[in-house]
């Protein structure tokens, strides 16, 4: 039988209960989960190690909002999945994020309604930057 690979995600979002919940709720699924506070700790932690999808809030506490890790991560880890997560029904998803290859698909507002529908699209998201030809 064919091992599935484990795919590994980093959860940066500054509501401890939020980040805490998230986390549990995606290991329960079987991902590899790592979470961060804020933006220079996920950037601490994406010069160190590997992931293939990041969830990040937009509102952030520090130096970093949302959008700039998002531009720095994807530096950082070309090909990286990204999802954003947004507490702002008003969030417009910006032009220089939709240049980096995200969609307004990639975007989910808080709370999430549909919990079960993540895990698929993590994946999704993990499979398409193993493919992708760089």
């Amino acid at each position: 039988m064919k091992e599935q690979h484990v795919v590994r995600v980093l959860i940066v979002e500054d509501d401890a209960s939020i980040r805490l919940s998230l986390a549990g709720f995606l290991e329960d699924q079987n991902f590899e989960v790592y979470a961060a506070g804020d933006g220079q700790e996920a950037l601490r932690f994406l010069r160190r190690e590997s992931v293939e999808v990041a969830i990040i809030d937009m509102r952030l506490p520090g130096e970093l909002d949302g959008n700039a890790l998002v531009l720095h991560a994807c530096k950082i880890q070309p090909g990286i999945g990204v999802l954003i997560h947004t507490g702002s029904v008003d969030y417009h998803l910006p032009k220089i994020l939709k240049e980096q290859g995200i969609t307004a698909q990639q975007v989910m507002h808080k709370p999430i309604k549909e919990l079960q529908a993540l895990p698929l699209l993590i994946r999704q998201l993990a499979h398409s930057t193993d493919t992708e030809v760089k």
